[in-house]
């Protein structure tokens, strides 16, 4: 099928974009001089990754945007304690708002003051086997590039169609941002009140906190990257991706009730390390539940070991309802709510998150198809 070559000037879209201001990509390669002469404008090769102007990734905005949020709750919260707390208690709360505060200036600094120059160690696609401009491979109507960040962008040759395609793909991935900053404005309040006001909770949690988003994120970041070469070119079908949207999106997976109960666990053993009755009562429980191998061993060494296993279990379980401190049960119990609270309202989010970024891919595959049809400059190519 016939193809115009790609001028510098021609406009560039990008799944991930959140401004529709124009765009496009730019020569810097060192060796510039096949041109279109009625234009007097450089013909695009391969090699040529810059754009003229910094687009507004969605992936970076997302990360830090959703971490700067989280920590401007945690702040407010631990500020609110202070002001309740006493003694050392008081200070261990301002030290972990003064943390979020700085977790959330940072993520700020690092949503706005980024340079959209992951183009430069990106790579085309569907350029043109045969014709080279300056020693590389020409550009053309059909070239795809695959960002190293993730996202995929195209030539678009004809500029209404490109600002039309810019608007509707910004919509999206600013309802995509902002669901996502709202699912970690909840989260950051449920960290807050999972405390139960008590700093040291808060203290002990931030980083574990900080460090599940970080896993989390990046982990989504992978899965959406992983295959965007085959999504953007058809060659698999967005539906078809675990990673996009499921039924039971919102349903905490095997890893998320993993992480809520690894969470509880840790939450315990922290309080067990500054309070004593905790200590206490994890110790009383270990000793009950470790003396019950020994009736049964000494129970089945008997003449008659079912009627004495039965009655010396009786008795155990009648005494352990007596001994057994409920508290490490109920505040393993209270973890894990909580941490299953939050891995739900994140897959809710996640859920709806990934269906307008199934609706961007399905949009972005059209406007590569309508794009074909368009008409470029005078100089055709015709591809091997």
């Amino acid at each position: 099928m016939a193809q115009s070559y790609i001028p510098e000037g021609t406009m560039v879209i990008c799944t991930e974009m959140k401004s529709p201001k124009d765009n496009s990509v730019i020569s810097n390669r060192s060796k510039a001089t096949v041109i279109h002469q009625n234009k007097e404008v450089i013909l695009l090769n391969k090699s040529d990754l810059k754009l003229q102007t910094e687009f507004v990734c969605n992936i970076n905005s997302k990360f830090w945007g959703g971490l700067k949020m989280l920590g401007a709750i945690v702040a407010v919260g631990a500020l609110a304690i202070a002001t309740v707390a006493t003694g050392g208690l008081a200070l261990v709360a301002v030290g972990v708002a003064v943390a979020a505060i700085g977790t959330s200036a940072f993520s700020s600094f690092k949503e706005v003051a980024h340079n959209c120059d992951a183009t430069l160690t990106s790579k085309w696609i569907g350029y043109h086997s045969s014709v080279r401009f300056n020693g590389d491979n020409a550009l053309l109507q059909t070239s795809n590039m695959i960002c190293s960040k993730g996202g995929g962008l195209t030539l678009v040759v004809d500029p209404v169609l490109a600002r039309a395609a810019a608007q509707k793909i910004s919509e999206n991935n600013t309802k995509e941002y902002d669901a996502h900053i709202n699912s970690q404005i909840i989260q950051g309040g449920m960290f807050v009140l999972s405390s139960n006001g008590d700093p040291r909770a808060l203290a002990f949690g931030f980083p574990l906190t900080v460090s599940n988003y970080a896993v989390g994120e990046n982990k989504k970041i992978d899965e959406r990257a992983e295959n965007i070469e085959a999504r953007i070119t058809g060659a698999q079908n967005p539906e078809q991706k675990g990673t996009l949207t499921t039924v039971w999106g919102a349903v905490p997976d095997g890893e998320g009730t993993f992480n809520a109960g690894r969470d509880a666990a840790i939450g315990v053993m922290t309080e067990a390390s500054y309070s004593p009755e905790m200590i206490t009562a994890i110790a009383n429980n270990a000793a009950i539940i470790k003396a019950y191998p020994a009736i049964v061993k000494g129970s089945l060494g008997t003449s008659f070991p079912m009627a004495s296993l039965r009655l010396n279990s009786s008795i155990y379980f009648a005494a352990a309802r007596h001994t057994f401190n409920p508290g490490v049960i109920k505040s393993l119990g209270t973890g894990f709510a909580w941490g299953m609270g939050g891995a739900i309202v994140d897959g809710a989010s996640d859920e709806y998150e990934n269906s307008v970024y199934k609706d961007t891919l399905i949009f972005f595959e059209k406007l590569i198809k309508n794009n074909k049809k368009s008409k470029g400059i005078n100089i055709i190519a015709y591809k091997d």
